[in-house]
């Protein structure tokens, strides 16, 4: 009952005190065992003594006769009657001390039956509170096997023994159980500090190759290169649907005067005016060179009057005849295309069109990812 209710234990312990009531209980059970065995072990002692003495008595009868007669009016302390009275005072001064003793006793037993009552009624209280509780506690929802045991255990219901015995082992195999998880989580949390480590090494080598190659691009991007071969062109007109403006980007110059092995790109003829011959970059750059072949067969001075943009900057014009003329932009060119324009009333021709510059660019200055 203390273990299952503790404020009725500690309620009768504050009013009544443990050691006070197991003292009473003690002296009970003592005064009743000397009640019962003292008298008839004095009894016993004195029915031995007598008869030793009576004994010795009849022996020596015959031999002291005449001298008890001679001696009958002075007798001492040692004479075997005198011993005897003495005894029986004693055991009536021992009885009234036992009579005192049973008193004593009887009101001790008295009170303690009083401390036992007011206990039994405490403990009636007690337990139905307890009882009240229990009610309360099964009109609960358990879902936990193990709860549902424990309710079974207070309910009194099956074999308390066993059941603690089952609680014990559950309990054990939970802490089994519970260790086994702690080694997992532990053994999980190692294997993921292990990935977290060769994910931070794989991070680091992937950042130093990013970075790498960020460094080889931007040393790629802010190299100046042929920036025009095989990109898309364009030019306003045709001739003799054999001049292609793709021939200007196509990679092809010599110094062959045979255009079949070496094609020129031919736009307009002598009376046109406004001819255009236009190299899509595909993105902007910034434009450093461009340099422009001029026909080697004929027609060499269609090349007089030209100028070279780049978008809308312009890069220079074509004064003189040369068989290549080179043109340097400025610092801050960026151009997503180069074209020729002729503003004589002439047409126009290039054997080899060639742009240089870095790049590409998002917009003007800023890389493009």
């Amino acid at each position: 009952s203390s273990s299952r209710s503790p404020s009725l234990s500690s309620g009768i312990n504050a009013e009544y005190g443990d050691t006070t009531l197991l003292r009473r209980i003690i002296c009970h059970n003592v005064a009743k065992m000397l009640i019962t065995y003292i008298p008839c072990f004095l009894v016993l002692v004195c029915i031995v003594a007598g008869q030793d003495t009576y004994n010795d008595f009849n022996n020596n009868n015959n031999n002291d006769f005449n001298n008890n007669n001679n001696n009958n009016n002075n007798y001492d302390d040692n004479n075997p009657y005198r011993q005897i009275e003495q005894m029986e005072a004693t055991l009536s001064r021992l009885l009234e001390e036992m009579s005192e003793l049973k008193e004593e006793v009887k009101e001790d037993n008295k009170k303690l039956r009083q401390d036992m009552y007011t206990v039994l009624t405490a403990l009636v209280a007690g337990q139905q509170n307890f009882q009240q509780s229990s009610n309360n506690f099964q009109q609960t929802n358990f879902q936990n096997p193990f709860q549902q045991d424990l309710l079974d255990m207070i309910k009194g219901e099956g074999d308390l023994e066993e059941d603690v015995r089952e609680m014990v082992e559950d309990v054990t195999r939970y802490q089994e159980e519970y260790r086994e998880d702690m080694k997992e989580q532990q053994q999980y949390r190692y294997n993921m500090e292990n990935y977290f480590r060769e994910m931070q090494y794989q991070q680091d080598m992937l950042r130093a190759q990013v970075d790498y190659i960020a460094n080889m691009t931007t040393a790629r991007r802010d190299e100046i290169r042929l920036i025009s071969q095989h990109k898309l062109a364009w030019q306003n007109f045709t001739t003799n649907e054999a001049n292609y403006p793709d021939f200007a980007v196509d990679g092809i110059f010599t110094l062959s005067t045979d255009e079949a092995v070496n094609p020129v790109a031919v736009s307009g003829s002598l009376n046109t005016r406004n001819q255009v011959l236009m190299v899509d970059l595909g993105a902007t750059f910034k434009i450093h060179t461009v340099k422009i072949w001029n026909r080697l067969s004929d027609r060499q001075g269609d090349a007089i009057g030209v100028y070279v943009y780049a978008n809308h900057t312009l890069l220079g014009a074509m004064v003189e005849v040369k068989k290549m003329y080179s043109f340097r932009a400025s610092d801050e060119v960026y151009s997503s295309n180069v074209y020729m324009k002729q503003s004589l009333e002439s047409g126009l021709t290039a054997l080899e069109i060639q742009v240089f510059g870095c790049g590409p660019y998002q917009q003007q200055g800023e890389p493009h990812n």
